[in-house]
């Protein structure tokens, strides 16, 4: 939703269209717009892909100018709990993301430094970073005691790519 390159695409245009669905369904919804999730999982996402990539001496495509924004799983479990125990934001589409993003290249290098094994990547000069995200719930971060603080990706990353 974020990423002013994926706008348009279908993928995209389906998530709007569901949230629409639902909208105009539901008496009662929580719909929670949610930054790329980081947690233990066999599913090939961004992190994944890359923590496999540099495993396996796979060459990737590096976009120099690319940023993505990522929250660990159990913080996301940890507000959306809170939302909806306390009715928060009922009947709303509410932006649950990190305060800050990372650039992909910085991304890879703190999967290098915690894999110990340098990847090997073509940069290119290419990517955008994301348009602003709406904080919705930032107040709610602070009050469940989650900061994104230096170190923060670092951190999940360790935490989820260490077996």
């Amino acid at each position: 939703m974020y990423d002013p390159n994926a706008i348009h695409t279908d993928y995209v245009q389906h998530k709007l269209n569901m949230e629409k669905i639902i909208i105009d369904n539901a008496n009662i919804y929580n719909i929670f717009r949610v930054s790329q999730i980081v947690g233990k999982t066999t599913n090939n996402t961004l992190v994944n892909y890359l923590a496999n990539s540099i495993k396996d001496d796979y060459i990737i495509d590096i976009w120099t100018k690319s940023t993505r924004n990522l929250i660990d799983v159990d913080d996301l479990f940890s507000i959306v709990t809170y939302l909806i125990e306390k009715n928060l934001f009922q009947n709303s589409i509410v932006h649950i993301a990190n305060e800050k993003s990372i650039s992909i290249l910085r991304l890879v290098e703190l999967i290098e430094k915690i894999l110990g094994k340098s990847g090997k990547y073509n940069l290119l000069d290419k990517g955008g970073e994301y348009s602003s995200i709406p904080m919705d719930v930032l107040l709610y971060f602070k009050v469940l005691n989650i900061h994104f603080e230096e170190g923060y990706y670092e951190n999940i990353l360790r935490k989820h790519l260490i077996p």
